[in-house]
């Protein structure tokens, strides 16, 4: 563990010198290893939000990935209830779009609304 530790603390330090020699953050972060965490900032419209949700909140999507969409619809939701009252994995609205590859255990179904 320390090893590991003591490795992402240089990667890490030699991140922040590459970006204060005038290195592209984006270029600099290559030296960091996969395991290290991103801070990420996106902008999306409705539309492509709940498209969003809808692939990411799926439980076949990357735990860590949906974890953070399911923490999003959390702050979606009361924003605007009704647009997001069915929003999330495929499964709460209709079948499964996973296919053949479905985790075989679905989402409860969205309430059905007037």
């Amino acid at each position: 563990k320390s090893a590991f530790l003591s490795a992402c603390a240089a990667a890490y330090d030699a991140d922040r010198a590459l970006i204060e020699s005038g290195v592209a953050p984006e270029d600099a972060r290559y030296l960091l290893p996969n395991a290290m965490e991103t801070k990420i900032v996106v902008t999306m419209n409705i539309r492509e939000l709940l498209h969003f949700f809808e692939l990411r909140c799926c439980k076949r999507a990357q735990w860590e990935i949906r974890d953070v969409a399911l923490r999003m619809l959390e702050l979606a939701e009361p924003t605007a209830p009704y647009i997001f009252m069915d929003a999330g994995a495929s499964c709460r609205r209709g079948p499964c779009r996973e296919g053949k590859m479905t985790c075989g255990d679905p989402y409860p179904k969205a309430p059905k609304r007037d």
